[in-house]
């Protein structure tokens, strides 16, 4: 007995000791092309060689070491922080468009489900808004696959259900451009510009490995209850240009949350992530807020907190009857420092707290 359980311990042994000689098979992420393209790896070979007749190469360097060739990261590399943050958009996209430079593909948006699609493909990096969108439209579901040849088919009443926009709206990611098309901002085809009808609900959430850049959209009717059309966790980053913000309003006793509600047009947090990302500013470039109201809670039209390296910034936006009505903050309720407003005009909103028409209300960080 003793032999033999001396001889089972060493195969137990053995065992183990394949396991650790074998490569590992488990799913892992492979940076080699990320780390190649950052690093200037494999470097072009520069030097003068010479083919089988003495002739030389045509424009290589006599003095061209191996040594020379560029370093775009430094020796020993980077920490774990640092890599992460040198490769979180890199890598992102497998695939290019039709240039065959630029990374991710391109997609084209007629409906609200055609647009869901393209947010949920992660190869799609730019997306183009075609026509104006309704949120709370009922697309049919897709019919289900055809049976295979010879198969039995069972007879059922089961329907899949008609799918529309989530209420809480649609998380993103990754790096991300949704942008109106010259059509759908046709001023003759489409008087009120590119809308997307939101239906009371929320239109995209970025958490904190996401940007969003929204580019010529008239965003109207939100009803997010942290944020109207969009909220920005903190982390994460945006860009908004040429965009309006309008009627939003959390709508009381919806049952869906709770009354509170905080940023009718615009929820976000601007802090630093805690794995040391670099700074990045959040920035809204010629944006209308009108006419969002907050119920119960602060920010008509936003509710920004800032408490990182990166910058908020509202440039030459028009904040137009938003309004807190039980709280502060007719047209913005910031906390923090670092948010800059350039060249603003605010008219026609109210806060009953403090003077009457107190547009900003800005409190310390604590």
């Amino acid at each position: 007995m003793p032999r033999r359980a001396a001889a089972a311990s060493l195969l137990a042994l053995l065992l183990l000791l394949l396991l650790l000689l074998l490569p590992p098979v488990a799913a892992q992420v492979d940076l080699r092309k990320t780390i190649e393209k950052l690093s200037k790896w494999p470097c072009v070979d520069q030097r003068i060689v010479f083919d089988e007749n003495g002739v030389p190469s045509e424009g290589g360097d006599p003095n061209w070491e191996w040594k020379d060739c560029v370093q775009g990261v430094p020796a020993g590399g980077y920490d774990n922080a640092k890599w992460y943050e040198a490769t979180r958009w890199q890598g992102s996209y497998d695939v290019f468009a039709d240039d065959g430079v630029t990374p991710g593909r391109d997609a084209y948006a007629w409906d609200a489900r055609q647009l869901y699609h393209a947010i949920e493909d992660p190869d799609v990096a730019r997306i183009t808004i075609m026509a104006p969108l309704d949120l709370g439209a009922f697309h049919a579901a897709p019919p289900p696959p055809p049976p295979p040849p010879g198969a039995e088919v069972e007879s059922t009443t089961e329907t899949e259900a008609p799918w529309t926009w989530p209420r809480p709206g649609v998380p993103i990611y990754r790096d991300v451009v949704i942008k109106a098309s010259a059509m759908c901002k046709d001023e003759t085809e489409h008087p009120e510009g590119c809308v997307v009808e939101c239906a009371r609900k929320s239109f995209v959430l970025i958490p904190e490995s996401g940007r969003v850049t929204l580019h010529g959209l008239r965003l109207k009717n939100g009803g997010g209850r942290l944020g109207g059309f969009v909220f920005i966790q903190a982390g994460g980053s945006g860009h908004f240009e040429d965009v309006v913000f309008e009627g939003s309003a959390y709508p009381p006793g919806s049952g869906y949350h709770a009354t509170q509600s905080a940023g009718a047009g615009i929820f976000l947090s601007n802090v630093n992530r805690k794995d040391g990302n670099k700074a990045h500013n959040i920035t809204f470039v010629r944006c209308a807020f009108i006419d969002n109201v907050v119920a119960d809670g602060d920010g008509g039209a936003a509710w920004v907190r800032s408490a990182a390296d990166g910058w908020v910034i509202f440039d030459e936006c028009v904040f137009r009857g938003n309004a807190a009505t039980t709280g502060q903050g007719g047209a913005v309720f910031a906390t923090g420092g670092k948010i800059i407003f350039g060249a603003f005009c605010s008219a026609r909103t109210f806060s009953p707290t403090a003077r009457r028409r107190r547009s900003i209300a800005w409190v310390p960080f604590d």
